[in-house]
């Protein structure tokens, strides 16, 4: 993950670099806000909360004219944690892992078009998927025996529903501008999820439960900021 967020930092910066020197006068400024006009845009997203990282989102916007634009996204964020629970001589694995994708269509709304800080407004639908997989364990010792609680966790959530935005975009040169966006998000989808237990006693044999769960969920999101970067063609 680290490895492609690079890659991308360092191909903008090296577009902007080149494009930087073809100079243009303020007076005469002018962006690529233009119909036939596209952008390849790479974007950061956080909740104003800093504990939770929404992910990256790459997306193709073409204009459909100075004023209004189509954005076709695609987020994705993977996060692991792994590690080993101990208890003398025992040890059990601890993994926690989600990996997240969605897919978005947003129509945009520019108000100053022509500026060098441009203001916009947008929305479309939206469609997500979870999947999540948590492995833990217990470790209890009572004089010579020992009880061990071992549990399972695994769910895929799916949600179709709609975001709103609104932002900024700022033009460090005709072809190259950073972004920061506000986002909303309304969605409802199912929850599917699977719970194994195992109870393990001194010399005894292992009591195994597993508990299923298909829920209906609905899910307001907001204060999600995202900022990136833009390069126009």
């Amino acid at each position: 993950m680290k490895t492609l967020i690079s890659a991308v930092l360092v191909f903008l910066f090296t577009f902007s670099t080149i494009t930087s020197s073809q100079t243009i006068e303020p007076e005469k400024f002018s962006n690529y806000l233009k119909s036939g006009r596209w952008a390849v845009q790479f974007e950061l997203g956080t909740f104003i909360n800093p504990d939770y990282f929404q992910g990256i989102e790459l997306s193709i916007k073409p204009q459909l004219g100075s004023s209004s634009a189509l954005k076709l996204g695609v987020g994705f964020n993977r996060s692991t944690l792994s590690g080993t629970t101990r208890q003398e001589n025992l040890s059990k694995p601890k993994i926690d892992e989600k990996n997240s994708f969605s897919v978005s269509l947003t129509y945009i709304h520019y108000f100053n078009p022509k500026d060098r800080v441009c203001f916009f407004a947008g929305f479309g639908p939206l469609y997500t998927y979870d999947d999540v997989k948590q492995e833990y364990s217990n470790i209890y010792r009572f004089g010579s025996s020992t009880t061990i609680y071992e549990t399972y966790n695994s769910s895929k959530q799916w949600s179709v529903g709609g975001r709103a935005i609104m932002g900024i975009e700022w033009f460090l040169h005709e072809r190259v501008s950073l972004l920061a966006e506000y986002n909303m998000e309304f969605l409802i989808g199912k929850y599917n999820g699977t719970t194994t237990s195992k109870t393990y006693y001194t010399f005894e044999h292992a009591e195994i439960e597993v508990r299923d769960e298909a829920l209906d969920v609905t899910n307001f999101r907001f204060n999600i900021v995202k900022i990136g970067l833009s390069a126009y063609f």
